[in-house]
């Protein structure tokens, strides 16, 4: 019965003439191979039962810095078949009477040297035309483009893992990974947007939706379509049969800056089948899709992902569909199957943005299979006390006559030696031994030869060979203007002697942090002879219940800061966490602007899995402390604070002018007259900073509270 109802419901669907190509999808993708050149691939599937695509395709590629467009011109690299047909089942490109659609998946390449950089490339394909069983949208052409912006250097644009004929069973949730992945390591958008019928005069024409359907609701009423906008995983379901036409956007970011944007056409087919999509777990069974794996010489990586089919007896298949590394998937042969990942990464593979590896699983339902495709991210590290660096015998990530009396002291200790063990300065990975330290390192980190033996006499010479060298992490300042939540630093005086209390954000209002568990970061200055020492401590009234906060100096101009839950429960809001006590010295220059930023940040909910934030910098023009001295300023005080209605301010001096601003530095009440307290019912419940200048010129801003 299974059978017969995707034969009734295809033979419907598709029972159309062969008047035009029947493209089921469209993408453009850009790849980087020397200055302002771009290796450009255009894939298209189409529908066996319209007219056969040709050896070429031309894109249109147009700039306003140039005076025509350019035609480029791609020729057929590949034809295949599109998967998910049993090795037993004809469609009609192999059986002219099959009544089950085919599809063909074509691969057109080209390339071009493109005459200067500007910021509106835009590369074009129109191809005519869609089925006409398509029902939220009218028969027509075929539109899709990719946009780059190369002014800050060539980059090379989003690509997918998976085709585009998107099966889908009816009244259920169909999740279906593309599988996208970025070479820059950029910053990816993704949105549904209307699709494109044409273009005129440089003008993208989006198409008229049939009535009842939107871009909001592609499918009509009866369904949903939504996307994940960081890893472009779509959630589709729908209660009615029929094919619909679906185009997602994806935009990059780097810095802030939108540098290209690609446009991917797909078809989605609703299926009236019993047959439920098989599902993958996450790594280790879990619900998480990304896992971080410290890198120590060839470290192996595994972890397990286990498939499942609400249809009991189906089978179940799982299998790579993008792998660009030496990782391998074996698979357990269950009916159900598990599949362990295994990959031994090394050093050389460490980098920022993650690896991205798409898999496919599908069942044995016939003639055609239930398939699900999931991304998953590995993010590579390099690790530091869990391996060994020789001459690094006590493991402080430094090379110096400390390390001597380690080995004193572990002098004659044994335990396991190291493959192929030398004196080079890389790490190298050896099992621990039984016998720590008192401080709890192990003394394999003694052995420095590798050979299994604390011999002092002979390990020492690892120490004088790397003396002085370092293996601490590179410090990576933050990403910023990504249009995400912030850790961010507010406003504050900064006086030359004097102490400036700087609040620390994270969130704002109209971009509140979601599902939020801990964060830790490097609060740094970029003058280090200005400043004697930066101390994060606790805001007492943040809007984050059960949290501990931690501070470490590291040098006179950087602390480490970490601020966390302790109750296992993630929190949304936003506000003010904590303040960074910067201690200004008399080495300031007047005039002088002093940065704060961060480095080394991690945001992390209560499942570890990284949340992406920006953190931009902030400047601090330096004051000379004027008709005052530190100690006067501090007398100054404002009450009570939270406050509600009414501030009171506590001087001695007369004040001349107060200006109330909100922590962006928006002015929203300035009085300037003698007075000592200030009418504040018309503000909202919030922080906010005063600013105060006294008859005799002394300023000073102070930060308040107010709820109600």
């Amino acid at each position: 019965m299974k059978k017969l109802l995707l034969i009734i419901m295809w033979a419907l669907t598709f029972s159309i003439s062969a008047t035009a190509s029947h493209l089921q999808g469209s993408f453009i993708s850009l790849k980087n191979t020397g200055p302002l050149t771009y290796e450009v691939t255009l894939e298209l599937l189409r529908d066996c039962a319209g007219i056969p695509l040709g050896g070429v395709e031309t894109l249109q590629v147009s700039s306003s810095s140039i005076l025509l467009p350019i035609n480029l011109v791609l020729t057929s690299s590949s034809v295949s078949l599109a998967s998910g047909i049993c090795p037993s089942g004809q469609t009609y490109c192999t059986d002219p009477n099959s009544v089950i659609p085919g599809f063909e998946y074509h691969k057109f390449v080209g390339t071009i040297t493109l005459p200067n950089a500007a910021n509106d490339w835009v590369f074009i394909h129109n191809l005519c035309c869609r089925g006409a069983s398509i029902l939220n949208i009218n028969n027509g052409s075929t539109v899709v483009y990719a946009k780059l912006n190369n002014l800050l250097g060539d980059n090379n644009s989003v690509i997918f893992g998976t085709n585009w004929d998107a099966r889908c069973g009816i009244n259920v949730n169909n999740q279906i990974s593309l599988g996208a992945s970025e070479a820059d390591g950029d910053s990816l958008d993704f949105k549904i947007v209307t699709p494109i019928a044409g273009t005129s005069n440089g003008t993208f024409n989006p198409y008229v939706y049939s009535a009842g359907y939107s871009q909001t609701t592609p499918f009509g009423a009866g369904g949903t379509a939504t996307i994940d906008p960081a890893t472009g995983t779509l959630s589709l379901s729908n209660s009615t049969v029929g094919l619909y036409v679906l185009n997602i956007q994806v935009d990059e970011y780097r810095n802030g800056i939108l540098i290209g944007s690609s446009l991917k056409d797909i078809t989605v087919l609703f299926s009236n089948t019993t047959n439920v999509p098989p599902t993958l777990s996450g790594i280790n069974n879990s619900n998480s899709y990304k896992i971080n794996h410290a890198v120590c010489g060839s470290s192996p990586l595994t972890f397990t992902i286990q498939s499942s089919d609400v249809n009991t007896t189906d089978s179940t298949f799982i299998n790579f569909l993008s792998n660009t590394t030496s990782a391998t998937l074996t698979n357990n042969g269950a009916m159900q199957q598990q599949a362990t990942f295994s990959w031994s990464p090394l050093v050389s593979d460490v980098r920022t943005n993650p690896y991205i590896f798409t898999l496919k699983c599908n069942d044995n339902v016939c003639p055609l299979n239930g398939e699900t495709y999931v991304t998953y991210l590995v993010y590579l590290t390099q690790c530091n006390t869990d391996t060994v660096w020789p001459g690094d015998a006590n493991a402080d990530f430094i090379v110096d006559n400390n390390d001597v009396i380690s080995l004193g002291i572990a002098n004659g200790k044994t335990g396991a030696s190291r493959t192929n063990p030398n004196l080079t300065w890389t790490p190298q990975v050896c099992n621990n031994w039984t016998t720590n330290f008192v401080n709890a390192i192990n003394h394999k980190h003694a052995d420095c030869d590798g050979n299994g033996t604390v011999n002092i006499a002979v390990d020492a010479a690892a120490v004088a060979a790397n003396y002085g060298l370092m293996h601490q992490k590179n410090e990576k300042r933050g990403k910023k203007n990504r249009g995400l939540t912030e850790l961010y630093f507010g406003t504050a005086n900064m006086v030359k002697g004097q102490m400036a209390e700087v609040p620390v954000y994270l969130g704002k209002q109209g971009t509140p942090i979601v599902d939020f568990y801990g964060v830790a970061a490097n609060l740094n200055s970029d003058k280090p002879g200005y400043v004697d020492s930066i101390v994060f401590a606790p805001y007492t009234s943040t809007w984050v219940t059960s949290s501990f906060s931690f501070n470490k100096r590291m040098t006179n101009a950087k602390s480490a800061m970490a601020f966390v839950k302790t109750n296992q429960q993630n929190q949304t809001g936003y506000g003010q966490i904590g303040t960074a006590k910067v201690y200004l010295n008399n080495n300031a220059a007047v005039g002088d602007k002093l940065e704060l930023f961060f480095t080394n940040t991690k945001c992390v909910n209560n499942l570890e899995d990284t949340i992406d934030i920006d953190e931009p910098s902030s400047f601090f023009d330096i004051q000379a402390p004027v008709g005052i001295n530190a100690n006067v300023l501090m007398d100054l005080n404002i009450v009570p604070n939270p406050a509600k209605n009414t501030l009171y301010i506590i001087y001695a001096n007369d004040i001349k002018t107060a200006v109330i601003t909100d922590i962006t530095g928006k002015v929203l009440l300035q009085i300037n007259k003698d007075f000592k307290q200030i009418d504040i019912s018309n503000l909202a419940n919030g922080n906010y900073m005063i600013k105060i200048v006294a008859n005799d010129q002394t300023t000073v801003n102070k930060q308040f509270q107010i709820i109600r």
